[in-house]
């Protein structure tokens, strides 16, 4: 992926909620995940998104302190939700074409989990048209991390 020229974040270690965590629980979180996506991809990620959306100025300062920049969404598709029967695509693509009537810019959270959830994504693709930009094309170029602070036991 890296090699194509993809944009690539982090996620976390095992997708907990990061307020709910110590300030170590967190770091660990991110710094497992850095680890792994240095080992396998050669890569050391500068954003995240975080689960759930979790973010606290602890959560912030710590992220900070791994030269994490957290990216966050303004429209969730709920896309999640297919795999579980929950929501169906057209109350998906439903809910795009109202947020699109709203928004003219924003970030949509989708997720590429099952073969449902790129089915529905190729059809908001078409919903939003040509004029999108991918989250990389806003952000500074793909950089390393050049340091990480330690100390992160320190209280925020």
């Amino acid at each position: 992926m890296v090699n194509e020229g993809h944009f690539i974040g982090t996620h976390t270690w095992s997708h907990k909620h990061l307020p709910s965590l110590s300030n170590r629980q967190i770091a660990a979180q991110l710094q497992w995940s850095i680890w792994i996506m240095n080992a396998t991809a050669g890569v050391i990620p500068k954003y995240f998104r975080p689960p759930y959306g979790g973010l606290d100025n602890r959560v912030r300062a710590v992220a900070a302190r791994l030269n994490l920049t957290p990216i966050v969404w303004n429209f969730d598709t709920f896309d999640w939700k297919l795999s579980k029967n929950q929501i169906t695509e057209e109350d998906i693509l439903k809910n795009v074409r109202e947020w699109k009537k709203k928004y003219t810019e924003g970030i949509i959270l989708e997720h590429d989990t099952a073969e449902k959830n790129v089915k529905v994504a190729l059809q908001i693709n078409d919903i939003i048209g040509s004029n999108q930009m991918k989250v990389d094309t806003c952000l500074p170029a793909h950089s390393q991390l050049s340091t990480i602070k330690l100390p992160l036991d320190k209280q925020y």
